[in-house]
Order: C-alpha cells, then structure tokens, then sequence
C-alpha cells in the first residue's frame, strides 16, 4: 500500500529536510570557521617569528664584533691583537686597562697612544700591539674595550686579557 501525501504533508516534509540541510551547513560552516580562524591566528604568529628573524638578520649584517686575545709573539714578546670578527667595520676602538690593586698597567704607554683610538677595523682584520708585563703586572689584566659600528652606535665589553704565568 503506497502512503499517499497531500500537499501539506508534502511541504512539511520538504520543510523538515530544507531545516535538516541548513543545520548540517551551519555546523559545518562553523566548524570550518573555526579552523579557519586557528589557521589565520598560527600564521599571524609564523609572520611575528620571521619578523623577528629578519630583524635579527638585519642586525646581524650591521652588527661589529670586537674582541681580543693575548698571545706570545717572535722573542718571547706578550702582544694583544684586537679582532673584528663581525660582519661591519668597526671604529673609534678603545682600550682602557682597569686598575688593579698592587699592580702596574701592562700597557706601554707611548704604544698606547699611537695604536688607540684604531679609527677603523675591518670584517676580519687584526692589530697587534705589544703588552709590558713584569712581575708587578700580574698573569691577567682586567679591561673595556670600546667602539662603534657604521650606524654610530656605541657597544663596550669587559674582557680579561691575560694568560697564566708558567712557574
């Protein structure tokens, strides 16, 4: 036996599944909002983080390092070179031994004077410059070294310049 429908039994079934279609829709238009807004908010923060890598990048390209080591040179002679082993050139480096109690400079004065300020230090280049050290000086020597890089801003470390004396 075939049901027979009228036309309002018709409409109301019609009507019951166009409510089912949209629900189903609005779950999954819901859904895939959702995701959505997750995906875009992961991005917004992937696009911060190479934000910062290329700032830290650009810094990088700009960025002098100076450093210094102590090292026995020809005739047993104690020599300080001073290293730019950043990527910029660095100027106007200064050299301040610190005092230390009970013990002289190992700096050469007139040495000194004629070596510092170094105007400019190349990527990779170095100078050299002769210590004084007597028994009085003592094996390590506390420093600040200073400079600047192209954009003029000023950067200073302390460093312990120095070796052990072999006794």
């Amino acid at each position: 036996m075939i049901a027979m429908f009228n036309k309002s039994d018709m409409g109301m079934i019609v009507s019951l599944i166009a409510i089912v279609i949209s629900l189903v829709a609005l779950i999954r238009t819901r859904k895939f909002n959702a995701r959505l807004l997750a995906c875009e908010e992961e991005n917004a923060r992937l696009s911060k983080l190479q934000r910062q890598i290329l700032e830290r990048e650009e810094e990088e390209k700009n960025r002098c390092e100076v450093n210094s080591y102590w090292y026995t040179g020809e005739n047993n002679s104690d020599r300080i070179a001073i290293v730019n082993s950043g990527a910029v050139p660095a100027y106007d480096i200064r050299l301040k031994f610190k005092p230390k109690k009970g013990c002289t400079s190992p700096g050469i004065e007139k040495i000194m004077k004629e070596i510092f300020p170094i105007k400019v230090l190349w990527p990779d280049d170095k100078e050299y410059f002769l210590i004084s050290r007597s028994m009085s000086t003592g094996s390590t020597w506390p420093a600040t070294m200073y400079w600047r890089n192209n954009a003029g801003e000023e950067f200073e470390s302390d460093i312990v310049l120095g070796k052990e004396i072999a006794t």
